[in-house]
């Protein structure tokens, strides 16, 4: 459930609103609305999506704690040199 609270809170520090984030994926206020609070899970394909919209798609880091909750280990701490 954690991951829909930092989802709920990156929703709100970049769009203000559920709703406009809604309208900037063209979803409807209620699937933005269940995906956001957790009760849809949603698919591949809207996690792009939301990634695409909240500007994460480029920060391997930051998109791993929203929509997983931050429980995979960063891989360059895992380099061996």
């Amino acid at each position: 459930m954690e991951q829909y609270n930092r989802l709920r809170g990156i929703v709100a520090e970049r769009f203000g609103t559920c709703e406009r984030f809604s309208a900037a994926l063209k979803w409807s206020g209620r699937k933005t609305r269940d995906i956001v609070s957790g009760r849809q899970i949603p698919n591949a394909k809207e996690i792009r999506q939301m990634a695409e919209a909240l500007d994460v798609l480029g920060k391997p880091a930051e998109f791993m704690s929203i929509f997983f909750g931050g429980a995979v280990h960063n891989v360059d701490d895992q380099r061996e040199e």
